[in-house]
């Protein structure tokens, strides 16, 4: 189940303003280089796509920052 545009917007602004995210991320598969805003510092997931989804959890060593 995908969450609604108001929690996607809530989770990217929380991810946005973590210590732990990359902003800007980078990387390659093969030759083909691929950029996204952000990247979770600590699990590596694509935040843009994870926070789609409603039984995404957040993995900030403090806690669930999503709930």
């Amino acid at each position: 189940m995908l969450v609604s545009d108001e929690e996607y917007n809530k989770r990217l602004e929380i991810c946005a303003n973590c210590e732990l995210s990359k902003k800007d991320a980078t990387f390659l598969k093969g030759s083909i280089k691929f950029k996204n805003k952000l990247q979770c510092g600590v699990c590596s997931c694509f935040i843009s796509a994870k926070a789609l989804f409603e039984a995404a959890k957040c993995p900030h060593k403090d806690g669930n920052k999503w709930q």
